[in-house]
């Protein structure tokens, strides 16, 4: 299971014009964003996020990061069913 995440940033990206909440591990390798068209609807973002964090069923961060995020890096999320489903939809 993924520890909480050690970094929740927010990224403006200047190639498509969104603004992304960045998930981090420790080490600080990007595991996961979600965009979002404003930095006010960003910063809500991160603020649902943590909230779903918390609510979390046993403590399955990953759960809740596969539902939340637009991308997922498989490899630094554990690979399971659902992040290889969300790839073959791709």
């Amino acid at each position: 299971m993924l520890p909480t995440p050690a970094l929740i940033d927010v990224k403006y990206s200047w190639d498509d014009g969104l603004w992304r909440v960045l998930i981090s591990g420790f080490g600080g390798v990007l595991v996961a964003w979600k965009a979002y068209d404003t930095e006010d609807d960003a910063q809500k973002g991160i603020e649902d996020l943590r909230h779903r964090l918390a609510r979390a069923p046993d403590g399955n961060v990953r759960l809740v990061i596969l539902d939340w995020a637009d991308w997922v890096h498989p490899g630094r999320l554990y690979y399971d069913r659902r992040v290889r489903m969300r790839e073959e939809e791709k």
